[in-house]
């Protein structure tokens, strides 16, 4: 894992940033590291070892002190979180990285700009939770499942939130029967493909719904459901509460 389960975050600032379309500019090393998601745009990272493009989706990551070149190729939005460790990263470097649970992250950085500044232990607990959703994406490529199954899980993650997204498509999309699908996916994934898109996108619902930024009607439909009647139902079966009760319980 990139960022250690031992590191010790001593200080956070997050920010929302919109950035215009310039040339290339040069940003001294800072004295933090940032680690961002954005939301819009499309943006060059150059640091001395490292030649990186962030789109829409990204997480970007430059290491405190580190200096670099950026150019913004297209207005550009994102989250940013500014952190300092009680200890170094040893070679660290800066990185752009494309996560397949890229609305689990998004929801992660919107909950922590959203309690900025106002508790400084959720906020923490936040960040840290941040931190450990992104080593799981990015150890996620490793699983031993077959290429197959990895594309459809891909497939699945890609197309969550369509309300299109069927057992029958993902088989069509990986080249395999739905049969074969059902019996490979649960034996690499350990749940049947209706049981994990379900999951993932309850998963999804509640990430979002602990933002406060969203209507539980939004919240379904970004998460696939056709229909907010049955979200309702299989949120309170799954989680044990209404989703309008259980965002309260954010607030």
């Amino acid at each position: 894992m990139f960022f250690s389960n031992k590191m010790t975050v001593t200080d956070i600032e997050v920010y929302e940033v919109d950035f215009q379309k310039t040339e290339e500019v040069f940003v001294p090393g800072r004295p933090f590291h940032a680690l961002s998601f954005r939301i819009s745009g499309k943006v060059q990272v150059k640091t001395e070892t490292e030649n990186l493009m962030s789109t829409a989706g990204s997480i970007t990551y430059v290491p405190q002190g580190v200096s670099y070149h950026t150019k913004i190729h297209e207005n550009s939005k994102i989250l940013v979180v500014h952190f300092k460790l009680a200890e170094e990263i040893p070679g660290a470097r800066a990185f752009v990285f494309k996560p397949e649970r890229e609305i689990e992250l998004y929801a992660l950085f919107a909950a922590l700009y959203k309690q900025k500044g106002l508790h400084r232990y959720t906020t923490f607990s936040l960040f840290y939770e941040t931190l450990e959703k992104l080593n799981q994406n990015m150890v996620s490529g490793q699983e031993t499942a077959s290429l197959r199954m990895i594309k459809a899980k891909e497939y699945i993650h890609k197309n969550l939130s369509s309300g299109a997204l069927s057992v029958s498509a993902v088989a069509e999309n990986a080249g395999v029967s739905d049969v074969y699908l059902r019996k490979e996916f649960k034996k690499a994934f350990g749940a049947s493909p209706a049981a994990y898109i379900k999951n993932k996108r309850i998963e999804s619902a509640k990430l979002l719904l602990k933002t406060g930024y969203y209507s539980v009607g939004t919240v379904a439909e970004k998460c696939g459901f056709e229909s907010l009647s049955y979200f309702s139902y299989e949120f309170r079966r799954v989680v044990g509460t209404a989703p309008g009760e259980y965002a309260k319980s954010y607030k």
